[in-house]
């Protein structure tokens, strides 16, 4: 699969002050990239289990590696999670760390009953 970013890039800027350009859409769509490249990395290696699954499990709401084994096999090959365990636990980690950063981001919003 070939993916074309540059006419996307292209097309989102802003103009700042006298003439000069920045692409304002650069950084999301590296970012994109970022997040599909890892998504086919394996994590769990034993099991071939690529980490768009892992994540994918995480956001329904399996938040332990114990649920995630049970869930989709993570953890059960030769190496008996030996490998996988800690990257998985730092994105099971990471995970947790984004809701409650949301969590507090949306009580310190200030919206229209201020």
């Amino acid at each position: 699969m070939v993916l074309n970013f540059g006419a996307l890039e292209n097309t989102i800027f802003t103009q700042i002050h006298s003439g000069v350009r920045i692409i304002a859409g650069t950084l999301y769509i590296l970012e994109t990239k970022k997040q599909f490249l890892d998504n086919l990395k394996k994590v769990c290696l034993c099991r071939s289990i690529k980490a768009g699954t892992v994540m994918a499990a995480i956001r329904e709401g399996t938040l332990t590696f114990e649920g995630l084994r049970r869930k989709i096999g993570v953890g059960t090959g030769n190496c008996k999670a030996k490998r996988c365990r800690p990257n998985i636990e730092a994105r099971i980690k990471g995970h947790k760390d984004s809701l409650k950063e949301d969590a507090v981001d949306s009580e310190t919003s200030c919206g229209p009953a201020c």
